[in-house]
């Protein structure tokens, strides 16, 4: 579009949750940066243990799968995920990208029936 490439460089993705939502990990062509924050699940899927990213260059192409697990209470109610993608457009500009999804959880069925 514009006669740019339909790319972005430098990118960086963190991924922000609510209470009751903690992010287990990346899956795609991505580098952990260690950032360590009450969202980080202990259990490690794919580049885990971090809630930051460094993902170098995206495309149209590019897919990244981010891992959730619930933890903590057994309230239904609603929660939150962010996910903050930085990076460099390809004509030189520094943008910022901010996607925040709300999701319902329904409280957790007695295990005796």
């Amino acid at each position: 579009a514009d006669g740019h490439l339909n790319m972005a460089f430098q990118a960086t993705l963190e991924v922000q949750t609510s209470r009751g939502t903690r992010v287990a990990g990346l899956i795609g062509p991505c580098t952990n940066l260690n950032k360590t924050s009450p969202s980080v699940a202990e259990e490690e899927v794919g580049a885990g243990k971090t809630c930051a990213w460094a993902l170098g260059a995206l495309s149209s192409r590019t897919t990244y799968g981010v891992h959730l697990e619930a933890c903590g209470s057994a309230e239904a109610g609603r929660r939150f995920v962010q996910l903050i993608t930085a990076y460099q457009h390809v004509a030189g500009q520094h943008r910022l990208r901010v996607t925040t999804v709300a999701h319902d959880v329904a409280a957790r069925a007695d295990p005796a029936l």
